[in-house]
């Protein structure tokens, strides 16, 4: 299954949202799910490991306010 399917199934067929969490580490990575349709993401080491959390935070956040 295609991650753009994942989302469309959970869309159309329940009250969930679809979110994103594998693989998220870049800004990037985040507008790419977006694309795809993912509703939110989820991260978990990508920002505990990072050097400077409210950067990262901010940084990951940025696709979904443009």
């Amino acid at each position: 299954m295609k991650l753009w399917e994942f989302c469309d199934i959970v869309k159309n067929g329940s009250k969930s949202l679809p979110l994103i969490g594998a693989g998220i580490k870049t800004a990037d990575d985040v507008r790419k799910s977006v694309e795809l349709g993912s509703e939110g993401i989820l991260v978990a080491s990508g920002v505990m490991k990072a050097k400077d959390i409210k950067k990262m935070i901010s940084e990951l956040a940025e696709p979904f306010v443009d």
